[in-house]
């Protein structure tokens, strides 16, 4: 990821999973034109991405169709991304745009990395 990414987006690997943070820099930010730059590399070359959404305290509709975006490129790439952190006031929006029936959540970042090292298939334990 390029620099102006560091403040919006925090990369690491835990368990040889990507895990992307969205940190509360990225819903101050107005202009996301250049963020899908950001991450369609590492969508080409991953199976499986976990977006860590804990830093957010909500979501708007320009944010929340960047996350759409990136689903959708996602799933061009052949990898699943796992959506984990949601807050109260986000996963209310999930639920109200029914994205909770479209995204793969967890509700920790750690439900997501063991979720994706199961090859992204849910079994009765999992929430």
């Amino acid at each position: 990821m390029k620099d102006t990414a560091v403040t919006l987006i925090q990369e690491k690997r835990e368990q040889g999973i990507l895990v992307l943070a969205l940190q509360k820099s990225f819903m101050e930010r107005r202009d996301l034109t250049g963020l899908e730059a950001e991450y369609t590399a590492a969508l080409k070359s991953e199976k499986f991405l976990v977006l860590d959404l804990t830093a957010l305290d909500y979501i708007d509709s320009l944010h929340l169709a960047a996350l759409v975006v990136l689903y959708k490129r996602a799933v061009e790439t052949g990898c699943l991304v796992i959506f984990s952190g949601l807050r109260p006031t986000v996963r209310n929006t999930f639920q109200a745009t029914r994205l909770d029936q479209v995204f793969t959540i967890a509700s920790t970042r750690k439900g997501a990395v063991d979720l994706a090292l199961k090859g992204g298939k849910k079994d009765d334990r999992w929430e």
